[in-house]
């Protein structure tokens, strides 16, 4: 008889642990999944976004040269972001100055827009 009532409580007990770690598991994953969508939506992947109605560019406006820059195309906004600071650096290299960085949801029909006049492009050697 002893031995039967202990089996009966440890058992009960077991499953009083089980359900205890399965109510915290989901509580848990409420909060994780809480905590995710605050998440900036230009890291988090949403498959919504596929396929996206228009690329992603960074657009980039120098005031020396007077010029408007698009680089791309990309097929996620997060891959856009990363790589606009390489873009920034190669047009600092060339001396260009005064740069407005974005980056944007666009279908450019110039991927490179002069702005200025003839006698601004001879300044600069182009």
């Amino acid at each position: 008889m002893q031995y039967s009532s202990l089996q009966n409580g440890l058992t009960s007990s077991i499953s009083l642990l089980l359900i205890l770690l399965f109510t915290l598991l989901v509580l848990q994953w409420g909060t994780w999944f809480e905590h995710r969508s605050q998440l900036p939506s230009t890291v988090a992947f949403s498959p919504t976004q596929l396929p996206l109605k228009q690329p992603w560019w960074v657009k980039i406006q120098t005031t020396e040269p007077p010029c408007l820059y698009y680089f791309g195309p990309f097929r996620w906004q997060w891959l856009a972001l990363r790589h606009r600071r390489g873009y920034c650096e190669d047009l600092l290299q060339e001396r260009a100055q005064g740069l407005e960085v974005a980056v944007v949801q666009a279908q450019p029909e110039q991927l490179t827009d002069f702005q200025g006049t003839m006698d601004d492009w001879e300044l600069h050697g182009s």
